[in-house]
């Protein structure tokens, strides 16, 4: 059924990004790219590349699966894995935290920076973090969810 799923998704690509979306890749795999070879990182964005980015077209930005960088903490390190990336077309890179955060990677022309993570998680942990977008106590249900998954004060 893959190529009848390719063209039932095709037109939802097209008015996605008529509607003004940019896509991002966060990996084929939601591999760890500070942990894993350079061989395991290439195979996983060429399958990437052929199963999404054959859709959606170029992309320029990488969220970083588990916010983990490729060349670890040191966001001044641009090491082979971030090289590589890089020459795949990537150009803007997210990690995540909780604090606003970027750098410019003059040597290769790259932004770093981080990202917020609204998720489930974050809804039931971290609610005053994300009071300035939305409140988590609009959004779960708590009749519902038992109160020892929640932590709001």
């Amino acid at each position: 059924n893959r190529q009848k799923e390719i063209e039932a998704v095709k037109p939802i690509i097209a008015e996605l990004k008529r509607t003004g979306w940019t896509f991002g890749s966060h990996t084929w795999g939601h591999i760890r790219l500070g942990t894993k070879s350079l061989e395991s990182i290439q195979a996983d964005t060429q399958r990437w590349l052929d199963e999404v980015g054959s859709l959606v077209g170029p992309t320029t930005i990488l969220f970083y699966p588990h916010g983990e960088r490729p060349d670890g903490n040191d966001w001044q390190n641009t090491g082979p894995v971030f090289r590589y990336l890089q020459s795949q077309g990537f150009r803007v890179f997210c990690s995540v935290g909780i604090e606003s955060f970027s750098y410019i990677k003059k040597d290769i022309c790259a932004v770093i920076c981080d990202r917020l993570h609204p998720d489930g998680t974050t809804l039931r942990h971290s609610r005053d973090r994300y009071l300035q977008f939305y409140d988590a106590k609009d959004i779960m249900d708590v009749a519902v969810r038992p109160q020892r998954e929640i932590d709001w004060a």
